[in-house]
């Protein structure tokens, strides 16, 4: 795997500013952050939602906070093979109905 790496050319990157020129510096440093590469330096959705960017945005008087995880894997782990996306769909669905009270 390795290999392949090593085959690519090394490049300056340009960032998202040339892409994102109504964004303003504060929404390209959020976006910067959570698209980070490398995940000792990129932000976690924690930070995300600190970020001065979305200080104006922010209602934290509607925001909801799931009373426990999402168990995707049904709460056992299994030896098989990983589960399909459609497996994994229909199983995140249910979860949310669980939240949503709907079920």
């Amino acid at each position: 795997p390795r290999t392949y790496v090593d085959n690519f050319g090394t490049f300056q990157g340009v960032g998202l500013g040339p892409f994102l020129p109504m964004g303003g510096p504060l929404w390209l440093n959020l976006l910067n952050g959570l698209l980070c590469v490398n995940p000792r330096e990129r932000l976690t959705a924690r930070l995300g939602l600190q970020h001065s960017a979305l200080r104006s945005v922010r209602k934290r008087s509607i925001e909801l906070t799931a009373a426990s995880r999402l168990q995707l894997d049904g709460g056992v782990r299994r030896a098989t093979a990983k589960p399909s996306e459609a497996e994994l769909r229909t199983r995140l669905y249910l979860e949310v109905l669980k939240l949503d009270g709907s079920e």
